[in-house]
């Protein structure tokens, strides 16, 4: 609101409008309008208020950029110098020309970001998310060993000294109290000498598995990029999964294919569109190419992309 020329009684409007505004991944569609610059008129000070309020955005993290500045003729102020009018009315006409347009092409801007989309998102999958759940399958499996070994050495180790004292060692030979007896007799006798042990090591292991991956499962992000990065390590690290597995579960051939082909299809669309919405002189409608280097932007010729 242009009869507002000190924007910072508006502080948390501009927190709510601008800061919020512009972390969000489709920022570059709102518009920023300066209304009723017409109260300006009679001091001829649009220039003053107009960088008034781009300190103002500049403070809320919109550091370019510029506003479209509009008023409405009904309503307006009696400006009785004709010069001032006219620039004011040009000013305005141009402003309100650009809007339009800028409305008469959000479905093909839609339709570039949707593409952007999907070819970040299939980026961010095979360069961000795959290698940090790698990293952390890593460093799970890495833990578990050790803390498997510190525990379990000592273990094996009272297993040895207990066989020894019970008399299951002749030197370096192993001599077995059941020899002699029925081949049954001596199955049932090893699985009862076996079993409590491996039962303690199978628990041992399995509690170790599941306790470093909850922590290592809190120290990484909910949400980062694509897909839940916890949900994701939590579901490699199920019983069933080897510790020796550093391979995310669906991470394979097949999948790598699948994102190639998504990007492939992205690349091929954005060429189509481009050559739909260019006109000869190299500009579309006026605003230049689109690219997919920064999907969350779409920059033009000519114009910040900030400043749309």
């Amino acid at each position: 609101d242009a009869r507002h020329p000190e924007p910072g009684a508006m502080k948390d409007t501009l927190e709510h409008l601008v800061a919020d505004t512009v972390r969000r991944n489709d920022s570059n569609k709102l518009l920023f309008i300066l209304n009723q610059i017409d109260t300006t008129a009679l001091d001829d000070n649009l220039e003053d208020v107009v960088a008034a309020w781009q300190r103002a955005l500049a403070q809320g993290g919109l550091v370019s950029g510029r506003f479209y500045c509009t008023y409405n003729e009904d309503s307006a102020v009696n400006i009785e110098n004709e010069a001032v009018k006219k620039r004011y009315q040009t000013k305005r006409d141009a402003d309100l020309a650009e809007i339009k347009h800028r409305i008469a092409e959000v479905s093909v801007e839609r339709v570039y970001r949707i593409i952007g989309a999907l070819e970040n998102t299939a980026n961010e999958i095979e360069n961000k998310a795959v290698p940090r759940l790698r990293q952390a399958l890593s460093q799970w499996s890495r833990r578990v060993l050790i803390i498997d070994a510190i525990i379990l050495l000592p273990l094996l180790v009272a297993m040895i000294v207990a066989g020894v004292y019970a008399g299951y060692w002749q030197g370096l030979d192993w001599e077995s109290l059941w020899q002699g007896e029925s081949l049954i007799a001596s199955i049932v006798a090893w699985l009862s000498l076996l079993a409590p042990p491996l039962v303690v090591i199978w628990l041992v292991h399995f509690g170790v598995r599941g306790w470093q991956a909850q922590r290592i499962a809190n120290a990484l992000p909910i949400r980062d990029g694509p897909g839940n990065i916890r949900r994701a390590f939590l579901r490699n690290t199920r019983f069933w999964v080897s510790i020796a597995r550093t391979t995310p579960v669906g991470w394979h051939m097949l999948s790598r294919k699948r994102l190639k082909r998504v990007r492939e299809s992205a690349d091929e669309f954005v060429q189509k569109l481009n050559d739909a919405y260019t006109n000869p002189s190299g500009n579309r409608s006026g605003r230049g190419n689109i690219t997919l280097n920064n999907p969350h932007a779409m920059e033009t010729e000519g114009q910040n992309p900030s400043a749309l």
